[in-house]
């Protein structure tokens, strides 16, 4: 990318990032990005918010189209919403859940001024130490991003299993011996700084499991990452969704067996 102050290549997140923080303003370390229509669980991932024992945090709560406003501010008026800013998008970007938050992942990360990024979905939540286990694996030097990993509950929260089979970071999932799907991180999992989620962000643009997508572009760019191999995300599943509970006590199974020396990714 040319610099346009003097035509050569340069590097230009950095310049950006440079110009944000001589902004003479003083920035929330760490932003979440949570994208909504609403969902009766949204509470609930504020509160899981709120409850961070991280507490430099800006929680943008992004409404996904003006017919949901009226449902989140409600929401947000029985949570704790001390931490969060509301925006609320004039028209829908998720098409009735076929792109889900996908538009929004590639696109705000770069209009947040904190140093680090995470996305939480409306419908999941962290235990309280997850924001700040994910800061100080960001905080060493040449980590370009990490990752947690996550516990499994069902729709009504009921506990399931930690996950062992599916989001397990470059292993191949169970989900690649039943269908040919590529690895993954769980969007809820990640954590960024700034200008590593500037560049990425855009591989959120896709139509079609675009968590693997996004995941073999950010490792192409980025290879340099770490997992706290903490289970801090609470994964709900969707009621009568194509996941059933079973999936993944059958798939941990599996993958007990296949690695019975040791879990790779712990």
């Amino acid at each position: 990318m040319l610099n346009i102050e003097n035509g050569f290549l340069g590097d230009i997140y950095g310049h950006v990032d440079q110009i944000i923080g001589d902004a003479g303003h003083r920035h929330l370390s760490v932003a979440v990005i949570t994208p909504t229509t609403g969902s009766l669980f949204l509470g609930r991932a504020i509160q899981s918010v709120f409850d961070q024992d991280h507490g430099d945090i800006d929680h943008l709560i992004v409404v996904d189209g003006l017919q949901f406003e009226q449902q989140v501010r409600q929401i947000l008026s029985g949570a704790n919403s001390s931490r969060c800013t509301v925006c609320v998008l004039p028209f829908n970007t998720g098409k009735d859940g076929l792109l889900s938050g996908h538009r929004i992942y590639a696109s705000f990360p770069l209009l947040v001024n904190s140093k680090y990024i995470l996305f939480l979905d409306e419908d999941n939540w962290w235990d309280p130490e997850h924001v700040s286990s994910m800061v100080a694996l960001l905080g060493r030097d040449r980590v370009d991003w990490a990752h947690s990993m996550r516990k499994i509950y069902t729709h009504d929260e009921v506990y399931v299993a930690d996950d062992n089979c599916e989001s397990i970071g470059m292993y191949p999932p169970y989900s690649h011996l039943k269908n040919g799907w590529p690895s993954y991180v769980d969007t809820n999992c990640y954590a960024f700084r700034r200008s590593t989620i500037a560049q990425t962000a855009h591989y959120w643009y896709h139509p079609r499991r675009g968590d693997r997508y996004f995941f073999h572009n950010l490792c192409a760019k980025f290879p340099s990452y770490l997992s706290s191999k903490k289970y801090t995300v609470n994964y709900r599943l969707k009621e009568n969704g194509p996941v059933p509970p079973d999936y993944i006590v059958e798939g941990n199974r599996y993958m007990m067996e296949k690695y019975s020396a040791g879990l790779p990714w712990l």
